[in-house]
């Protein structure tokens, strides 16, 4: 990330950007009850939304991202509720400072394939990935205009080869600002085991879904087969996710951020 890129987002964070965001990603919510608190690594961190809310749950959270004021705001809050987490300014773009392994490792809303290649390195046996992007679409939505902020559809797949996985999607859903956004999601375990994973009722060998449907019977999402590898949300505030109209355009591999 070029300086000039650093001292913006310094500037968008001292001017209260996100502020309105406390809450987490409803990906990682709909998911924590099933994670093994362990070591949780959170890439991008922003102002520590992701990071506070699993350090309440137990996990000893490493949260890393190029803005030192973001920083100062995630400190601040981890300070008042009284949550020991550890912070690192580093530019993703330079590699990665921390070496693993982890239980949990996340990355939401930035882009950097080459960066997403190297996650499950950092991944404990049995540990598990979360990622969400920005999905390239000519629907009229929320989020980075510029095309080499978003991924393309299939693109996390491609990326993670070797994960199983335990949960994706693409296409359009509602943040809780009430804006439509366009969302590629993937969940993915290192390892194939259930040692991050709490233990839930299962059907065919895969965590149950807190009274949700099974795969049989669901449409797919935007081209995805209802496989064994494609779950839905469970206790998620966003609206459910619905086809969209997805392009495809070649991208480059440097980084692309947005929060």
């Amino acid at each position: 990330m070029s300086k000039t890129d650093q001292v913006k987002w310094d500037e968008r964070y001292r001017a209260g950007a996100f502020a309105e965001r406390p809450h987490p990603s409803a990906l990682l919510e709909s998911w924590v009850s099933r994670l093994a608190p362990g070591r949780a690594l959170d890439l991008a961190c922003g102002a520590g939304r992701n990071s506070l809310f699993l350090a309440r749950h137990g996990f000893a959270v490493t949260g890393i991202d190029i803005a030192s004021e973001g920083l100062k705001r995630a400190a601040a809050s981890a300070k008042r509720e009284g949550l020991n987490i550890t912070w690192l300014r580093h530019d993703l773009d330079a590699g990665l400072p921390a070496s693993g392994p982890f239980e949990v490792v996340c990355l939401f809303r930035y882009v950097n394939p080459d960066l997403i290649r190297r996650l499950p390195g950092l991944l404990a046996p049995n540990g598990i990935l979360l990622v969400e992007e920005h999905l390239a679409t000519d629907q009229p939505v929320a989020g980075p205009s510029n095309p080499a902020f978003c991924v393309q559809p299939g693109e996390l797949r491609r990326l993670l080869p070797k994960l199983e996985v335990l949960h994706q999607e693409e296409g359009i859903i509602t943040d809780p600002d009430g804006r439509p956004v366009a969302i590629a999601r993937l969940v993915g375990q290192f390892g194939g085991g259930a040692a991050s994973l709490r233990a839930f009722p299962s059907e065919r060998g895969r965590p149950a879904l807190d009274g949700l449907p099974s795969e049989r019977g669901r449409p797919a999402l935007d081209g995805i087969p209802p496989g064994p590898a494609a779950t839905h949300f469970s206790r998620s505030p966003y609206a459910a996710i619905r086809p969209s109209s997805l392009r495809s355009r070649a991208m480059p591999n440097a980084a692309r951020s947005s929060r």
